[in-house]
């Protein structure tokens, strides 16, 4: 690696980074405040507030890797642009493609860092997240749980742990319509064998004697596995690639709509993608409407990007359920809208 190639790599490198530390701070700070109005009782404090937050940054920060790359992109080539290293650059025989292809590797990098993090350490730190969040109001809110029906038991899950141990919560058993409705509080249901769970009957249920409906314990016969009431409890999380693609399945092959998720896997797979074009989007911001601008210019038009990119995202993410448009194709909108964005600035430039 020529001396220029660790210049521009350690420029956009260090700018990349210095973005990630400037949007993690500004994201955990408002997220701790969101979280602290948070009110369901004693039990969930303001610790307990901090350290939620603090389990969920590494997600957060995963979803905003590629405005991150944007952003420090568009204020590492600013830089550049503002001490004339691009004029120079090109006097000296380096031609666009050619600075762009020095461009692009430090970007790449952190794509390989964010996606490795992404898939290994934000997941397992999402769900110690959740699980601590459903522990603590589980005590005092029925607003956080799982329900879950079979045959005529409704059951509601107030807090499932790691293992899939369920941790508090009730059934209702129905004895011959809706207006006679039985309820047994639990303290904990844990899986014993496959397709055999142990409930554990809170006290005040009823005594101990032969009759298993009256029994502190009781055994549960179900089809229900505890991988798939994970799942099932952490469906709206950023689940990894392998636990989307299990989830999608199940739901398809228990006849349930499962295009959200599909939707969300190759989002991810795409991911990448997106990134990369938001990238290019950012240089050819440099080299054409942005050459003459301000730093700070540059730095709200990156931030406007990503708001617009993520914004849109949510929207096309919600219009694609009702759409005949397949996961992938949906997936590829915002993708599609930066590359010709970019192709566009890229040609009046030239």
């Amino acid at each position: 690696m020529s001396i220029i190639q660790r210049h521009i790599f350690k420029t956009l490198f260090v700018a990349i980074l210095v973005t990630l530390v400037a949007v993690g701070i500004i994201d955990f700070s408002l997220a701790v405040l969101s979280e602290l109005t948070y009110e369901v009782g004693n039990n969930y404090s303001e610790s307990l507030a901090i350290q939620y937050v603090l389990l969920n940054t590494p997600t957060r920060i995963y979803l905003y890797s590629p405005y991150i790359i944007l952003i420090g992109v568009l204020f590492a080539c600013g830089q550049m642009a503002t001490h004339l290293e691009f004029v120079i650059l090109e006097n000296a025989g380096f031609s666009k493609t050619k600075l762009i292809r020095h461009i692009i590797v430090a970007p790449i990098l952190w794509l390989c860092l964010f996606f490795i993090f992404g898939e290994t350490i934000a997941p397992s730190y999402e769900l110690k997240a959740k699980e601590l969040k459903d522990l603590s109001v589980s005590a005092d809110s029925n607003e956080y749980g799982v329900w879950h029906k079979e045959n005529d038991t409704y059951y509601f899950f107030s807090a499932i742990d790691q293992s899939g141990v369920i941790q508090q919560g009730f059934y209702l058993q129905t004895l011959g319509d809706l207006s006679d409705v039985a309820r047994k509080d639990f303290k904990k249901i844990t899986p014993t064998a496959p397709g055999t769970w142990t409930i554990e009957l809170s006290s005040g249920n009823g005594e101990t004697g032969s009759n298993p409906q009256t029994a502190e314990t009781l055994t549960w016969h179900t089809h229900l596995t505890a991988e798939l009431l994970l799942m099932k409890n952490n469906e709206n999380l950023n689940l990894s690639i392998q636990k989307l693609k299990q989830y999608q399945r199940y739901l398809a092959s228990q006849g349930l709509a499962s295009k959200n998720y599909a939707l969300k896997l190759w989002q991810k797979y795409l991911q990448p993608l997106l990134a990369i074009t938001l990238v290019w989007l950012g240089i050819t911001f440099i080299f054409g409407p942005l050459r003459s601008s301000s730093m700070s210019a540059r730095i709200f038009m990156g931030i406007l990007v990503a708001l617009i990119f993520n914004i849109g995202q949510q929207i096309i993410s919600q219009l694609a359920l009702s759409s005949d448009l397949a996961a992938w194709q949906v997936a590829m909108v915002p993708i599609l809208l930066a590359a010709t964005l970019a192709t566009v600035l890229q040609m009046r430039s030239t």
